[in-house]
């Protein structure tokens, strides 16, 4: 609202002359409109307009609501506009125009000098232009993932700087047409604001074989826009096969590893897992016998699983059983019986639980003879692109035994030699393939646990695979109950004499199962 009275240098007053008009052009008529974006008005901020004297011809502000509107006229000659910041300064804009066009505008605070009879009306929008000058409007949209997109637009030059950019985006050509559409159609995506050369953004979270149209719309500081020529791309298609989720139910896992299968009694209790091969320990110690094993109710167990692309747990899950190893999820379909497919557990959608249970007992099996001892378990997790992942192998074995502790062969004051007994739960039968050895050291007793802690705080002493430097690959020696096991000899050198050392180690299959030693203390001789 304007304020005071507004003084002119001359009596003779020309009004509605534009810019320009002529040499005798002595005055010309002006809108001031002045914003509050918020429209609680411009809370102390005031806009005046002084000429060269210093003398002030126009005092005027938005008292409230979001917009008001004075009209006067100025002589020919400077004149400075001052905008004082107010308590809200972001929420302030305002623009003068002419007959022709807006000749200045601004935000809070301000203070910018001009001459209304000589003021040139801005009424285009930015011009983009790339780095050799030449106009380019175009939005670029290229490197597709399944998930993601590249968009990529060039700078603008105005005579009325700074230049705003908004970017937007569609999944139709409903934002291609006009300034509108884009605004009103068009999901903002980010903003930027005076910008150099060419902007590149990366717009993630897209689902496979999603097509995206993309504009931008520069706006320079009197509120004129270009609207970029519209780009679009489709995201590549889902190839990544789903995984676990982590250890299942929180607990500790042998080994730390990710997704390993586990049985379970029908209630819940009783979890456990084994993986494709396991430790020897000398003498029964059996914790199921055969017969229970195949008349007892079972569940087999997973953690639910997550698409690696989408991120969603909407998955399909197939269980399977097989009387050997199968490494691939083409193996498991071909060479298992499928047991059960699950797309939901117990009636509950798979975002309100943390694992799924398919049921199984074992004499009701077609595939497995009853005599067998052993049985090998996989779960097929697919997602809706048809993409496979495998979980680790699960073994039922008619004994649970295992050793996981080194035997001592001989013990200098420099090296230890030791000797590993690992078996597969099977009778008479070789390794399907080579385990891997990781042997570690520590002078402290903190490798145990896990797999994870064993790596971080010991010193690794041999890691590769047992027929390179170990001895009697798949021999067999005889044990107290009939079984027999592959025996792996290794050797600890470089130690210090008279020194309490703790030994452990970890063994891993060629589908990523681990099973890891328990800690063995032992001293070096004088």
């Amino acid at each position: 609202m304007k304020k005071g009275t507004i003084p002119l240098r001359n009596s003779l007053i020309r009004p509605n002359l534009p810019f320009g008009a002529g040499s005798g052009s002595q005055s010309a008529d002006l809108t001031i409109t002045q914003e509050d974006s918020y429209g609680d008005g411009w809370n102390g901020a005031v806009m005046t307009i002084e000429d060269s004297d210093g003398n002030e011809v126009y005092s005027g502000e938005v008292e409230s609501g979001s917009k008001d509107t004075d009209i006067i006229t100025l002589e020919c000659g400077d004149y400075t506009v001052n905008v004082t910041s107010g308590n809200y300064p972001s929420e302030i804009s305002w623009k003068i125009d002419n007959t022709e066009g807006t000749i200045l505008a601004g935000g809070a605070p301000s203070n910018k000098t001009f001459n209304p009879c000589t003021a040139k009306a801005d009424n285009e929008g930015p011009i983009p232009k790339d780095s050799s000058g030449t106009i380019n409007k175009d939005v670029v949209v290229n490197n597709p993932t399944s998930t993601s997109l590249d968009i990529t637009f060039q700078a603008a030059e105005d005579d009325n700087p700074p230049i705003s950019y908004t970017l937007y985006g569609s999944n139709s050509n409903n934002i291609c047409a006009s300034i509108s559409d884009a605004e009103s159609n068009g999901e903002f995506i980010t903003s930027y604001n005076d910008i150099n050369s060419e902007k590149t953004y990366t717009e993630n979270n897209l689902n496979p074989n999603q097509q995206r149209y993309y504009t931008v719309i520069a706006e320079d500081n009197f509120g004129n826009k270009t609207l970029y020529n519209c780009g679009n791309d489709t995201t590549l298609a889902d190839t990544s096969a789903p995984s676990a989720r982590g250890p299942f139910f929180g607990q500790r896992t042998q080994g730390d590893f990710q997704n390993a299968v586990r049985f379970i009694k029908p209630d819940g209790s009783g979890g456990y897992e084994r993986q494709a091969f396991t430790f020897y320990q000398t003498g029964p110690n059996a914790s199921d016998s055969i017969d229970a094993i195949l008349d007892g109710d079972r569940n087999i167990s997973v953690r639910v699983g997550k698409d690696n692309v989408t991120g969603t747990i909407d998955l399909v899950y197939e269980f399977y059983i097989s009387d050997s190893p199968q490494l691939t999820p083409a193996d498991v379909e071909n060479n298992s019986e499928l047991i059960a497919t699950l797309t939901d557990q117990g009636g509950l959608p798979l975002d309100e639980v943390e694992a799924v249970h398919g049921p199984f007992t074992l004499r009701s099996l077609n595939t497995v003879a009853e005599s067998k001892n052993n049985y090998y378990f996989n779960t097929i997790v697919k997602d809706e692109a048809g993409n496979k992942g495998l979980y680790n192998t699960g073994i039922l074995c008619s004994k649970w035994v295992y050793r996981q502790d080194i035997n001592f062969i001989s013990v200098t004051s420099s090296s230890f030699d030791i000797q590993l007994g690992i078996d597969q739960c099977l009778t008479n039968v070789s390794f399907p393939f080579t385990p891997n050895v990781e042997l570690y050291y520590s002078t402290q007793n903190n490798i145990w646990g896990s797999a994870s802690r064993i790596r971080q705080n010991g010193i690794n002493v041999y890691d590769g695979p047992t027929n390179y430097e170990f001895t009697d690959y798949n021999s067999k020696s005889a044990t107290t109950d009939g079984n027999a096991y592959d025996v792996f000899n290794g050797k600890y050198t470089g130690l210090q004499s008279d020194t309490l050392y703790y030994l452990s180690f970890i063994v891993s299959d060629p589908v990523g199962n681990e099973l890891i030693g328990y800690p063995v203390a032992v001293k070096t001789l004088s």
